[in-house]
């Protein structure tokens, strides 16, 4: 399954106290050239309203002339193309029937899922067989429904459980439940939270991409091994200066316009 949201051009300033958020905090040093996890970049965008006042402001280069939009501080705003959520590069789906078929066969495909204020439970063969105890009641109390999908995050063959931690806006976080193949069960507690991940298996990574304010653009990348996520570089477009940095804070890049800066941000996504 395809899970496509718009980003807004703005929203609120996250505070911003690390590259990335993962609860297993191995790391492992790798070049920029060594990442080879491409984007992609949905090129169906429905239209975005900005309230804010702007002005047309014109950029040109040695072959073009580009026109971006400029806010009224005088900053260059980031091109829509940034805020397009990329296609999963690996499948999505959300579970089965939980039918007597199944009844000896437990597996996340195969599970029914059933979420209630305080837990998830996975439903098989007309029965409950695992419930994780997870707080869903302000999200319920909201009317909100939960929303989860399955997907192989560590790539060892098995689907793990993503639940959206907040309410499911264009930056949420999902904690991820590892399936242990042993037990047969999900992990209990969740192994990773990240912001909206694509994950790459040609490349054997995951990709994670934030905005802080409405000029700074992060890109997180995680390199899979033995079934491990290891935060390995982040970088940080700024559509101020137009320069695109690694977490070092050296220049990687830096960019004639702002369309030129989103395509050197969207080749680490």
């Amino acid at each position: 399954m395809h899970i496509k949201h718009l980003i807004p051009l703005t929203i609120a300033a996250l505070l911003l106290t690390a590259c990335g958020k993962n609860t297993e905090n191995s790391s492992t040093e790798i070049s920029a050239t060594d990442l080879t996890a491409q984007a992609e970049v949905t090129t169906s965008a429905a239209e975005t309203t900005q309230t804010t006042a702007a002005a047309a402001t014109t950029i040109t280069d040695s072959t073009e002339t580009t026109t971006v939009s400029s806010s009224a501080n005088g900053h260059t705003d980031i091109p829509p193309a940034v805020f397009t959520t990329a296609e999963p590069a690996s499948p999505r789906s959300t579970g089965g029937e939980g039918g007597e078929e199944h009844g000896n066969d437990p597996q996340p495909e195969n599970f029914t899922y059933l979420f209630l204020p305080d837990s998830v439970s996975m439903r098989l063969a007309g029965g409950n067989y695992q419930t994780i105890s997870y707080d869903f009641s302000a999200l319920i109390d909201s009317g909100i429904e939960p929303f989860y999908y399955l997907e192989d995050l560590n790539l060892d063959g098995s689907l793990d459980l993503a639940v959206a931690e907040d309410d499911y806006s264009e930056y949420t976080f999902y904690s991820y439940f590892l399936w242990n193949a042993e037990t047969r069960k999900f992990e209990e507690k969740p192994s990773y939270s990240l912001r909206n991940p694509v994950v790459h298996p040609d490349s054997k990574t995951v990709t994670e991409m934030y905005n802080s304010d409405e000029n700074t653009v992060h890109v997180t990348v995680h390199e899979i091994v033995d079934g491990w996520l290891n935060q390995v570089q982040c970088y940080t477009a700024d559509f101020h200066a137009l320069t695109l940095k690694d977490d070092s804070g050296s220049i990687i890049a830096k960019s004639e316009n702002a369309d030129a800066l989103a395509n050197a941000l969207l080749a680490y996504r």
